[in-house]
């Protein structure tokens, strides 16, 4: 049996700590507003990632992406190690691409 992956975007809420206090999950970039990216009460960071989800026999594996200091889609570890061999597909790629210059202004 082939393994099932899913994708999912989600905002992390951080205290101050680093501890991740709540998460918003959407299917689509274009669902969150503005505001779903200030950070909550309690909290002082909101990061966006993309997360990986792999289905097999035995469960699921979950990976974590986070945009890179170059505006790129990186997958890590749990040790934020990049995975070389994972990517990003293209049309989350693009969607993400196009959400950074609607941010932007750009058009």
């Amino acid at each position: 049996m082939s393994n099932k992956v899913n994708y999912e975007w989600v905002i992390e809420h951080e205290d101050e700590h680093g501890d991740i206090i709540d998460l918003d999950f959407e299917d689509k970039l274009s669902a969150y507003r503005e505001d779903d990216f200030e950070p909550i009460d309690g909290c002082v960071k909101a990061t966006l990632t993309l997360r990986r989800y792999e289905f097999d026999d035995c469960g699921r594996e979950t990976n974590y992406c986070y945009p890179s200091a170059d505006g790129s889609l990186v997958f890590t570890d749990a040790w934020q190690h990049e995975l070389p061999n994972m990517k990003v597909p293209k049309k989350l790629q693009e969607e993400y691409r196009r959400f950074i210059n609607r941010k932007a202004g750009v058009k």
